[in-house]
């Protein structure tokens, strides 16, 4: 005897397997910054790509401790680093915020001219460099 699942319970587990594949998503995104981060300190493209795949895999498993509530030294260190490395691979990008009509749009709905400073920049970088740290685990987990 075969039994069916109920469309209520496929509707979850199809939102479930999404979020798996959201998760691999912005992962791949950290694996993206941080290839980006150490290519601008002098790795080639390939050894580069390969270093932030295995530094990546290496971050996630030894933080993914903070995440269930077993911190120590380790896990929020490497927390950190996953952390800037996100934002380090990211910063060339958001400094140039500035330039665009996101920002030409919220100068104008606020009459203001205030410029998209390099601390704003980095302060925005860091927020996303946790966000891509943390939002993997996140979403696999739920």
């Amino acid at each position: 005897m075969t039994t069916q699942s109920s469309p209520a319970h496929k509707a979850v587990s199809a939102f479930q397997n999404a979020d798996k594949v959201t998760a691999i998503i912005v992962w791949l995104i950290g694996v993206a910054t941080t290839r980006q981060a150490l290519i601008e300190v002098g790795f080639a493209t390939i050894p580069g790509t390969v270093a932030a795949l295995g530094l990546q895999w290496i971050l996630t498993r030894v933080e993914r401790r903070v995440w269930l509530g077993k911190v120590g030294i380790a896990p929020v260190i490497a927390l950190a680093l996953d952390t800037l490395a996100n934002a380090a691979g990211m910063f060339p990008y958001i400094t140039k915020f500035g330039d665009t009509s996101i920002w030409g749009m919220l100068q104008a709905a606020f009459q203001s001219q205030t410029p998209f400073t390099t601390s704003a920049a980095l302060g925005v970088c860091i927020g996303l460099g946790y966000a891509v740290a943390r939002l993997p685990e996140q979403l696999w987990s739920e």
